[in-house]
């Protein structure tokens, strides 16, 4: 291959293939032809190409020794590391990070580290608090809570905001020394008193739940406050409902839904939750069922698993949409995957309606395991229909055992099965012995 095919050989390429080709030549000690790989890789984005890069140039292997350029990559690979750990500390484990004990990569960003370290032991707040959360989230280095607790304090001590709020958390959540409420509502609080929203929102989290400081609702507001004048999603969400319950603030069903609104528009779906309900019952806003049905589905959409529910319901009674059992079964089977019990005993409904009994039998056992007295219910009738006769009268024993004579459930049970035999089911003269046996 001549030189200008294999120049557009390496451009075709993505980095991560660059990052391998240049990585198995180094490790054969070709150092020159590993360079170009590595430097090519390092262009796209490739955070360990960066730092190999930066250590080639530090090390004056494969090209000319330069302390500036060897810098100069040294900070890319910090940077795109840092953001990395910032996300994964937000919002869990990062996607594009390659994990550092892999085979081949558990030294991919030592050399950008131990500059880093260089940076951060020269006393910088911001260098100390980036380094600390490397080490909280494993980022180029071995996940360390008690040495990331150990550089967030250091910036911390120099009134570095969000040093004061992760030393906050550590506390709270145990992470590199033992769980002490109070100590972390004293750094939460220097924090939130410095403007920083995500501590602001935990003070007043704490207040409203008594946590580390006297439970105070006032304060609670006032903080949660703060923190959503700054934008904070989750303190929108809190203003607004405690608008809504008028919790020891005058009740105003417009504010909350401004601020539910606001929450929501942030991508809340708690707040989208709440919206559906507040248009289905015009509460500080006209109803509107098609307003209610968007906001279930955004919420939906996100994994919110009442709100699941309710589209279910909506679709299977024809409340504010057309009447769709394929909906409705759609909706209530995902929040029943998810988990959530008023589904379960929902499909297991549907099911038996329509005729899959089978079905029917599996989703309200679900159910009933989960102490549902409506899904023990439809369990012991569907077997029943089924012709599972003895399977059946066990399972209203289980109800009667469990909720007695005047519950909710029993009352169901009796109205299900009286129905059934007026019917003339195929199995009406074993409904009548149940009926007499268990509900006379």
């Amino acid at each position: 291959m001549d030189s200008s095919n294999r120049e557009h050989h390496i451009e075709s390429k993505d980095s991560e293939s660059l990052y391998r080709s240049g990585l198995r030549l180094f490790k054969g000690k070709k150092y020159q032809k590993a360079f170009p790989l590595f430097h090519e890789a390092a262009h796209k984005g490739d955070t360990a190409a960066q730092n190999i890069v930066g250590l080639m140039y530090e090390k004056g292997v494969g090209i000319e020794q330069n302390n500036q350029k060897a810098v100069e990559w040294y900070q890319k690979a910090a940077a795109q590391i840092i953001s990395e750990a910032r996300l994964q500390v937000r919002s869990g484990p990062p996607q594009t990070m390659r994990p550092v004990d892999s085979a081949d990569h558990s030294k991919n960003y030592a050399a950008t580290v131990r500059w880093y370290h260089g940076l951060a032991e020269k006393g910088n707040a911001d260098v100390e608090e980036n380094l600390a959360m490397l080490y909280e989230c494993g980022c180029g280095v071995k996940k360390n809570f008690v040495e990331a607790l150990q550089w967030h304090r250091k910036a911390a001590n120099k009134h570095h905001a969000g040093a004061q709020y992760h030393v906050g958390i550590a506390y709270c959540y145990g992470r590199g020394v033992s769980k002490n409420f109070e100590n972390g509502f004293i750094w939460f609080e220097r924090a939130a008193a410095q403007g920083h929203a995500d501590a602001q929102l935990e003070v007043g989290r704490m207040y409203a739940e008594g946590k580390g400081v006297k439970q105070n609702s006032t304060e609670a507001f006032k903080w949660y406050r703060k923190a959503a004048e700054q934008e904070n999603v989750i303190a929108q969400y809190q203003v607004g409902r405690m608008y809504y319950h008028g919790e020891d603030i005058k009740k105003d069903l417009k504010k909350a839904f401004k601020w539910f609104e606001k929450s929501a528009g942030s991508g809340c779906d708690e707040a989208y939750h709440d919206l559906g309900g507040m248009y289905v019952r015009g509460e500080g806003v006209k109803p509107d069922m098609a307003k209610a049905q968007a906001s279930w589905q955004k919420a939906a959409e996100k994994g919110h698993l009442e709100s699941m529910e309710k589209l279910g319901s909506m679709y299977f009674d024809g409340f504010g949409v057309e009447k769709n059992y394929a909906l409705a079964k759609t909706w209530w089977q995902q929040a029943a995957e998810g988990g959530h019990a008023g589904s379960l005993v929902n499909l297991g409904w549907l099911l038996y309606l329509t005729g899959n009994y089978q079905e029917s039998i599996e989703w309200s056992q679900k159910a009933a395991a989960k102490k549902e007295g409506l899904g023990q219910a439809n369990l012991a009738l569907v077997l029943l229909i089924s012709g599972d006769i003895a399977a059946s009268e066990r399972e209203y024993q289980v109800l009667k055992n469990q909720y007695g004579s005047k519950n909710e459930w029993i009352k169901s049970a009796k109205s299900d099965l009286a129905e059934y035999i007026a019917q003339k089911g195929q199995y009406a003269t074993a409904a009548k012995k149940i009926l007499r046996k268990y509900f006379a």
